[in-house]
């Protein structure tokens, strides 16, 4: 890796830890951040349990900032890119419940926010990958009746594994 790639790296995960830094001013959750590099970072005072929200690249917080959306948060989990270390999503509810509230998001400074996250806009983004792609609009927005039968067979023709998996 040339020197270049290093200073680069380096000032991605610097925004990291400030960004994180900043959502804590205003969290207090028992739970850390992994970053790429294994960096653990506390999301509260006091964190003393395993759970951790692991992010495998800078480019996946890329992504989810230039198209924030719970479709694509899943993407990157289904895909390994974003990840939950030492529980459940159960467990980070309950870790964040009443620490967490949308009054106290509303607090944070929406302004440093984006200067800190200006480091990910310059970069290349991780774009999930999607398994098994149709290849009409998988959203339905704009797709014709005559996809629906391709549309009906990518969602619930998934194979046996995937069955198994939930069947046991």
């Amino acid at each position: 890796m040339d020197q270049s790639a290093d200073l680069n790296d380096e000032k991605l995960l610097g925004a990291a830890r400030n960004l994180i830094a900043e959502v804590t001013n205003h969290i207090d959750i028992n739970a850390n951040i992994e970053l790429w590099n294994g960096e653990h970072i506390p999301l509260g005072s006091n964190v003393t349990g395993p759970l951790a929200i692991r992010i495998a690249s800078p480019g996946v917080i890329t992504s989810i900032v230039r198209r924030p959306t719970l479709d694509s948060i899943i993407q990157h989990y289904v895909q390994g890119q974003l990840d939950l270390l030492g529980g459940t999503l159960l467990d980070l509810g309950e870790a964040g419940a009443g620490h967490a509230s949308r009054g106290s998001l509303k607090k944070i400074d929406k302004l440093k926010v984006l200067k800190l996250l200006g480091p990910f806009m310059l970069r290349k983004a991780d774009k999930p990958q999607h398994a098994r792609n149709f290849a009409g609009n998988a959203k339905g927005q704009t797709r014709r009746i005559e996809e629906n039968k391709d549309f009906i067979q990518f969602h619930y023709d998934v194979g046996n594994e995937f069955y198994a998996l939930f069947l046991d």
